[in-house]
């Protein structure tokens, strides 16, 4: 894992082993053992999201506020079909938004907020709240 873990809240996670995500502290699946939730905010992790994430193509949730992450937000993240809430406020997040993220048509949560984003929001996400998805 790229980020560092001032407080060993991914002291579980080792891609090395061939142990399944599922046991993983912060991690949630569902009985196919599908990833469904990855929940690490307010942890002071640093470093970027890893653009990998967007392979987990059964997401539901992820949520990464208030941390320090930096960099920009993938756009793989908006390959994920099933998300319904993404929480990335609260860091330290710089560059676009992603127009990619308006292909999530399922999307009903989406929180960007409190980052250091620059340009404006893609009119793919704003169609989004026209449609009524977004409650947040």
């Amino acid at each position: 894992m790229a980020w560092k873990d001032p407080n060993n809240v991914l002291e579980t996670w080792d891609p090395t082993h061939d142990d399944n995500p599922c046991s993983w502290f912060h991690v949630t699946c569902d009985n196919l053992n599908y990833t469904i939730r990855i929940e690490l905010y307010e942890n002071d992790l640093n470093g970027s999201i890893p653009t990998t994430l967007g392979n987990l193509s059964n997401l539901l949730r992820l949520e990464l506020q208030g941390n320090l992450l930096t960099g920009t937000i993938p756009a793989s993240l908006g390959g994920i079909s099933t998300l319904q809430y993404l929480r990335l406020n609260g860091n330290k997040l710089s560059g676009f938004i992603p127009a990619s993220l308006g292909k999530i048509k399922g999307l009903h949560v989406l929180r960007l907020d409190g980052n250091m984003l620059t340009g404006t929001v893609p009119s793919e996400i704003l169609s989004l709240t026209r449609e009524g998805n977004l409650s947040e």
